[in-house]
């Protein structure tokens, strides 16, 4: 099925030559390819929408869709109307309509804490993985507080076994990281690459056909959903709740938040302080370098 991109090119007069030239001013400002997709893909929705260039369009007319955005689906989402507004505005700014930015409506902030998990239902979720790959998947990504995208482009030699450490690269902001491997992390991550062998990338797809490939974010999430219902998971977590609830619980064991903000990669410290609001110290002062680490010790202890 053709992408909106496809279609807007095909089907609206003068879209492919402004698709052109604003995806190649982006890159030029190195913006990185899933960024510049996501854009264009919400500019060419938008056109679609009315049949027509961006720049021809009124300002009730974007009114009307930013408001279509937030209504059109069975489950409205603010995702689609930040995007989409997101991607305008680059559109704009970039081909020189900074005046009609003007008309975007502004995204309103709200003050939502993130769902954190406790070290019990960490652990029940860890411990109900189905199999060594699960177990390693959801592992690596509560233990080294790991965005999915993060995740799924790990290769097998940005696990140290000598240093104890993951080198995340060119992770959010095209910033790599180096973060410690939790020693409870190095057997099983030991176990499932005799099991599994994976080829490049340490998370290969899992469907046979496509061996040698990273795995994607959507079976990466289609795994914890499929966890969250064999351990009757009752909160509503994303694969991102795993990294909120390895930075809350590094915070309960003493940890340092500006370590903390290098081990998660934040920009901005203010991105870090967030967790502060959900987090409840714990009584033991001996030092972890992983959440995990403190988590299995307090069921084996």
């Amino acid at each position: 099925m053709a992408s909106n991109v496809q279609r807007a090119c095909s089907s609206i007069t003068g879209f492919a030559q402004k698709y052109e030239e604003f995806t190649r001013k982006l890159m030029v400002k190195q913006y990185s390819m899933r960024t510049i997709e996501g854009y264009a893909c919400r500019v060419a929705a938008t056109s679609l929408h009315y049949g027509k260039l961006p720049e021809n369009l009124s300002s009730e007319e974007i009114s009307k869709y930013m408001h279509h955005t937030l209504t059109s689906r069975q489950t409205p989402t603010r995702i689609l109307f930040e995007k989409t507004r997101a991607g305008l505005s680059s559109y704009y700014r970039e081909l020189g309509y900074p005046d009609r930015c003007i008309m975007l409506p502004s995204v309103r902030k709200f003050n939502k804490l993130p769902v954190i998990l406790s070290f019990d239902e960490t652990y029940k979720l860890l411990h109900g993985a189905g199999n060594v790959r699960v177990k390693a998947i959801l592992g690596m990504l509560y233990s080294c507080g790991l965005r999915v995208s993060e995740l799924c482009s790990l290769e097998i030699h940005d696990v140290n076994s000598g240093r104890m450490s993951v080198h995340v690269r060119q992770g959010k902001g095209r910033k790599d990281r180096y973060i410690p491997l939790a020693e409870s992390m190095l057997p099983v991550l030991r176990k499932y690459y005799m099991e599994y062998h994976p080829q490049t990338y340490l998370f290969n797809a899992s469907n046979a056909s496509t061996s040698g490939r990273q795995i994607t974010s959507k079976e990466v999430s289609d795994i914890l959903s499929v966890t969250c219902f064999r351990v009757k998971m009752t909160k509503h977590i994303t694969c991102h709740t795993l990294r909120h609830t390895f930075a809350s619980h590094l915070l309960e064991m003493g940890e340092n938040i500006l370590v903390v903000q290098r081990y998660l990669g934040h920009g901005w410290l203010s991105s870090t302080l967030k967790y502060l609001q959900v987090v409840f110290p714990q009584k033991e002062k001996k030092r972890y370098f992983s959440p995990l680490d403190i988590l299995l010790e307090k069921k084996q202890g």
